[in-house]
């Protein structure tokens, strides 16, 4: 990051001269805007907390600035963007989400993400105002987005550096900024257009030749991390880059003579050599991590449900709940939980699926079509005017122009991400894409500023910076309240995964279970508490918090299975089935919902389901041990010694798992029954 600052500080006084003093902390504010994707998670269980933070009060101190400072001569840029759809389809979209907070299954988590919607939202706005009057913008912003995409290749392949010796190319451990390789990936492919523009256009050789290794190193990162959306987006680029090279070299008699072999050289270099060292890299890696080089991976790249990682299921399932809530969907927030029931048959574990892995899709499934739409129309109009620009450019040059080209291609990036990943979601992608909208707007409404009153007061403006202001306070400490918790919730999680329970009451006491309700992971806290209660001997406060936390999530169902087990403990056999038989139809490829079941079903002796309910698991997530395991111990607990069905199936699961120890002793069991075996052992 100090590189960044030295050369982004450079890059000010360059321009300097071209500036009055009083736009600095334009320049200071927009660069503050980007590096929000590089602060660490200091200590929470995921990154975007502490950054969420972060772009509040970079929107406070903004806002506060430009109604203290700079509020006279913003009239003219305010004007202007008023008079677009873009920013009346950002308010209803706006407003449409925070009206889901009434129907929402869980309000708590529409309130924790509302202040990070409006986090983006503000801060497009501010970069508008902030870009609008910095001259050679297009300039600045191509050197704000350079130098931090240096400052992520230096963390990146320093995490390499570090991962590389230990573990080979193993890239979920190669993160660089981000919170994951996807992620990565995008905020690079994003900013590699902006590279490519600084190489073409860069005098100084030293200049040149660094962004040359940066652009190099950014499309090797991207080809090493393997993430399809990012790869597939920059050999998009790349073809446009290159049609543009062959259009200008047929219709541009002074571009063919002056620039034609140098651009060509410097826009093919990058992507050739990336090419080349990710073939040298991943044939000489030789770890189990690192198969795949990148010519099968573009290879493999298609849209189809064997290559779509699970995505065609989340897709199917968010599109039959819109179908089925076209007006008032999920809520803000709440899919991750309404998708449990829509995806139950898919679902291992309490490992539910947060997001439906395209924004757009989301957005729909959250919101409905009126939310969906507007959406959609941000993005829509925003190409929409990336068009208008380039075409005012070609009308009046007679040739396209490699500046204004440059603007629509990370838009393409980010499309891209977003039809297949979730980048709302992550501030290191907001915080960008926030500077290229404001970038965009700012460029395509320089031709609508009126020629009078530069200067002059709006009332309309002050009224609306001191709303977003009221607004930003708010949220900014919803954001902190969030991060405590998540920062609490790191050793809840890990307790629960892995079955240790050993917070105290007064440690559990500081964990918030009524804002955040949830868990990171949309696990309830107030029942993730229960457990910790019934074991410290407090049942009837257990059964409490069990039921509290039920209706905070009551679609993954883990209250239900809690309550089952403690009614199991105190033998009543009649309330666990109860519970089990909602837990595990709720989610049925659950091992702990199916095990509570089948304990409750050999006390009902009810043989019939006891095979309907284990032919079902295996129907939905296929042959497991585990599965056999738990049905051979309920078979060996209300069959018959020499039964014919219960013999034949535990020849079955022997057969399949040979080596397995539990499964043989279970074989042994149905096979000779517990006394013989008992007997051979004394024998023996």
């Amino acid at each position: 990051m100090r590189v960044f600052f030295i050369f982004t500080h450079q890059t000010i006084l360059i321009n300097s001269a071209k500036l009055s003093n009083n736009l600095f902390f334009n320049y200071v504010l927009v660069i503050l805007y980007i590096i929000t994707g590089s602060l660490p998670n200091l200590g929470a269980i995921d990154i975007l907390a502490p950054q969420w933070i972060y772009l509040g009060f970079v929107n406070l101190i903004t806002c506060s600035y430009l109604l203290a400072k700079r509020i006279n001569y913003l009239s003219p840029h305010f004007k202007s963007l008023f008079s677009t759809y873009y920013i009346y389809f950002y308010i209803f979209y706006f407003l449409w989400n925070a009206i889901s907070y009434f129907y929402a299954v869980n309000p708590v988590e529409t309130l924790i993400n509302l202040p990070r919607l409006g986090n983006t939202f503000f801060a497009i706005i501010f970069c508008y105002f902030l870009i609008s009057e910095i001259p050679n913008k297009i300039t600045f912003i191509t050197r704000v987005f350079f130098f931090f995409l240096l400052a992520e290749m230096i963390s990146y392949y320093y995490d390499l550096s570090i991962v590389y010796p230990k573990e080979g190319l193993r890239v979920i451990q190669i993160k660089g900024f981000a919170g994951n390789k996807n992620i990565t990936a995008a905020s690079i492919a994003f900013k590699i257009p902006f590279a490519i523009f600084f190489l073409l256009n860069s005098k100084n050789k030293i200049f040149k030749f660094l962004a040359l290794i940066v652009t190099f190193s950014g499309l090797f990162a991207v080809s090493l991390i393997q993430a399809r959306a990012a790869i597939l987006s920059s050999m998009i680029v790349f073809f446009i880059l290159i049609s543009f090279i062959v259009y200008k070299s047929i219709f541009d008699l002074e571009f063919r003579k002056k620039k034609l072999l140098n651009h060509t050289i410097l826009v093919i270099s990058p992507y050739l050599f990336a090419f080349i060292l990710n073939l040298i890299a991943t044939t000489s890696a030789n770890d189990k991590y690192r198969k795949v080089n990148i010519t099968d991976t573009i290879g493999n790249i298609s849209f189809s449900e064997q290559s779509s990682n699970g995505r065609f299921n989340y897709w199917s399932d968010a599109l039959e709940y819109i179908k089925e809530n076209p007006i008032f969907a999920s809520g803000l927030g709440n899919w991750k939980i309404e998708s449990i029931d829509k995806g139950k048959e898919h679902i291992e574990g309490y490992t539910v699926p947060y997001h439906a892995h395209n924004d757009f899709i989301h957005v729909f499934a959250e919101t409905g079509i009126p939310g969906g739409l507007a959406y959609l129309s941000i993005f829509i109009l925003i190409f929409y005017y990336i068009l208008k620009i380039n075409y005012k450019e070609y009308k009046s040059t007679g040739t396209p122009s490699l500046k204004y080209l440059i603007i629509a291609l990370p838009i393409i990036v980010y499309g891209t991400d977003a039809m297949l990943n979730f980048p709302v979601a992550r501030p290191l992608m907001q915080s960008s894409l926030a500077i290229y909208i404001g970038l965009t707007l700012s460029t395509y409404l320089l031709g609508n500023l009126g020629a009078d009153d530069q200067r002059g007061g709006n009332k309309f403006s002050k009224l609306f910076f001191s709303t977003i202001l009221l607004l930003i306070i708010p949220g900014t400490i919803i954001h902190i309240i969030s991060y405590i918790s998540l920062r609490q919730q790191g050793r809840l999680l890990y307790e629960f995964n892995n079955a240790k329970y050993t917070l105290t009451r007064e440690e559990l006491d500081e964990i918030s279970h009524e804002f955040p309700n949830l868990t990171e992971t949309a696990m309830p806290i107030k029942a993730m508490k229960a457990r910790y209660y019934w074991l410290a001997g407090n049942k009837e406060e257990a059964y409490e918090m069990a039921t509290k936390g039920n209706l905070d999530n009551p679609k993954i169902h883990f209250a239900n299975n809690l309550k089952s087990q403690f009614f199991l403990e105190e033998s009543k056999a009649d309330s666990a089935y109860i519970y089990a038989r909602k837990a595990f139809y709720g989610i049925p490829n659950n091992m702990p919902h199916f095990d509570i079941y089948m304990r409750t079903l050999v006390f009902k002796k009810d043989l019939v389901e006891i095979n309907n309910a284990f032919q079902m698991v295996n129907k939905i997530g296929g042959d497991k041990r585990t599965s056999w395991i738990i049905y051979l111990r309920s078979l060996a607990l209300t069959r018959n010694l020499g039964d014919s069905f219960a013999m034949a199936k535990a020849q079955e699961a022997y057969n399949k798992y040979p080596q397995d120890e539990q499964i043989f002793q279970l074989y042994r069991m149905l096979t000779y029954g517990q006394p013989r075996m008992l007997e051979a052992e004394n024998l023996a």
